[in-house]
């Protein structure tokens, strides 16, 4: 990813750091976390694409949240991890990034920690009155 834009460094940086913390703030939310604040963070034309499934909207990507977690794959009690890694941030105008951050799935197999997944996501985000928002997730696996 290479950036072209009109922000200064200082400018660029902090949205860099911006993003890079929603990132790691969306996979804790994921594991341990209310849904409100993962919501908080999507922009209202989200568009989450998985394990060749497409989400669009705020509602239905909650709503596909809120099935793993009634299925105890994911969320609090569930003892599942996310961990994201090697996270980079490339604002592309003022008003939109990408991002890319590699992640790893554990779950505890009788008392010790297993990878079970792993991949990357392919983010776009979009500055909106709010802040920086993900606007879009497509998640590689493997």
């Amino acid at each position: 990813m290479t950036s072209n834009n009109n922000l200064d460094d200082l400018a660029r940086s902090g949205v860099e750091l911006e993003i890079h913390n929603s990132i790691v703030w969306l996979a804790a939310v994921t594991d341990d976390g209310d849904l409100a604040d993962y919501e908080a963070l999507l922009a209202t034309e989200v568009v989450f694409e998985s394990a060749g499934m497409s989400a669009y909207g705020p509602q239905a990507v909650l709503a596909g949240m809120h099935d793993r977690r009634a299925a105890g794959t994911t969320g609090p009690g569930s003892n599942t991890r996310h961990v994201v890694s090697n996270i980079e941030v490339v604002v592309a105008a003022a008003g939109d990034a990408e991002a890319r951050a590699e992640w790893q799935f554990f779950a505890d197999a009788d008392g010790a920690e297993t990878s079970v997944l792993s991949g990357t996501y392919h983010d776009r985000w979009i500055r909106t009155l709010d802040g920086w928002r993900l606007a879009e997730r497509r998640v590689a696996v493997g």
